[in-house]
């Protein structure tokens, strides 16, 4: 009988960087969210402060804040509409009453998160008359850290 090595290490990793009390806790999967939003954020500003985009640094956070909606809506309607659509219509007695609210039936999924920030950076363009390609491309290389975060935070 053999063991691999990497059998004994990911069949050991604990969902949770740190355990609060009782059943909250903090996961890996919330943090590699927050680092990547806080990444692009910084980049954003980066850009602005350097001259290198129209966007300023006012409208990075602006910006942000575009992408985290669309990031946590498009994602979760993502899932639910790849692959637990009658989540739409369960509703129960218990909070938060509807499927779709309910993130721990299901979770969240990496191209309905991709669509929502698409829509979330062209809502934002049209807002404050920035060029949609431009934005997209900034979008993009802000992405790339969180994106590979929230593949690591899969183990």
């Amino acid at each position: 009988m053999s063991l691999f090595l990497a059998e004994a290490y990911f069949h050991t990793l604990d969902p949770d960087a740190i355990s609060l009390w009782g059943k909250f806790s903090v996961k890996w999967y919330g943090l590699s969210y927050a680092m990547g939003f806080l990444l692009s954020w910084l980049f954003f500003r980066w850009m602005a402060k350097t001259d290198r985009s129209p966007l300023s640094v006012q409208g990075a956070g602006d910006l942000m804040f575009y992408m985290i909606l669309g990031v946590l809506l498009g994602g979760r309607l993502g899932y639910v509409v790849f692959y637990d659509p009658m989540l739409f219509i369960t509703f129960t007695s218990k909070a938060p009453f509807w499927g779709l609210l309910a993130i721990n039936q299901g979770g969240m999924s990496s191209h309905g998160g991709i669509i929502g920030v698409i829509i979330a950076v062209c809502m934002f363009c049209r807002s404050h008359s920035l060029s949609k390609l431009h934005m997209l491309d900034l979008s993009t290389l802000a992405s790339t850290a969180g994106l590979m975060l929230g593949r690591l935070a899969n183990f």
